[in-house]
């Protein structure tokens, strides 16, 4: 059964107008790479060829599973891509490759160019994820800059991880600017506030400052430890409010006098 392209192109439109940029493309798994490719292929007719005078093709427009496509054509239609930026090149080769090698294209008798199948029409349906960067608006300033392009292209975990080594970062380096800091318990040792650590804030009271060090084991035990060495899958609301935590702490750090 051929399945219908114009319901197709109809299904991606929305997708195809938050193609990602050409620095967050070359970044892309192979298989969402695949996704922008194939989609982009679909959308854009200038792939088709016009004629009123064949039988089934609607509007005159050919039908995409009788569409051929060219590698090189891709992002025809996309003038920020026309750029030459050989990683984009790279990506994109890579990526022509998995999808025929995956059967969603076949080479037609002209090597150069290739057609769809059932099962790459079917591909297309599915959904390029790319999170909104504007939710992290009222994140710290260094998280949000350090985060935007792991959370935009929907890599939460490895956002996460980001964040808390950022502030991992700016604890050391304020606590033990000279020398090297320890590799373990740093956080006992930097907001223990019997033997004056560097970063105890002088105006809390006692009770506060033991809070604020709990605060730091607590989110770096719980979400950072996690993040960096397993790499567990994280929906886009829990990611914000992880963020959110890291954004906290490097506020705390700031406050310190």
């Amino acid at each position: 059964m051929i399945l219908s392209s114009y319901i197709t192109e109809q299904n991606i439109a929305s997708d195809i107008m938050n193609i990602p940029s050409p620095s967050e493309f070359s970044q892309l798994e192979i298989p969402d790479a695949a996704l922008v490719v194939l989609k982009l292929l679909v959308s854009d007719l200038n792939h088709a060829d016009r004629s009123f005078g064949k039988k089934g093709w609607k509007n005159g427009i050919q039908p995409l599973e009788e569409r051929t496509f060219d590698m090189s054509k891709v992002f025809s239609s996309n003038v920020e891509y026309n750029t030459g930026d050989t990683k984009v090149e790279s990506k994109l080769s890579q990526t022509w490759q998995y999808v025929h090698d995956k059967g969603y294209l076949y080479k037609t008798s002209e090597p150069r160019f290739s057609r769809i199948t059932n099962e790459g029409i079917a591909f297309t349906e599915g959904n390029i994820i790319f999170q909104d960067v504007d939710q992290l608006k009222n994140l710290h300033l260094r998280i949000r800059r350090k985060v935007e392009p792991q959370f935009r292209l929907a890599k939460n975990s490895d956002a996460i991880a980001l964040a808390f080594n950022e502030v991992e970062s700016e604890a050391k380096g304020k606590a033990w600017p000279n020398v090297s800091p320890p590799h373990n318990k740093w956080i006992e040792q930097a907001f223990d506030n019997a033997s004056g650590g560097p970063l105890v804030n002088s105006n809390y009271s006692s009770t506060e400052q033991k809070s604020v060090r709990n605060l730091f084991l607590g989110a770096f035990g719980r979400y950072r430890n996690q993040h960096v060495h397993q790499n567990p899958k994280i929906n886009e609301a829990e990611t914000i409010h992880i963020l959110g935590l890291a954004s906290l702490l490097m506020d705390e750090l700031e406050a310190i006098p």
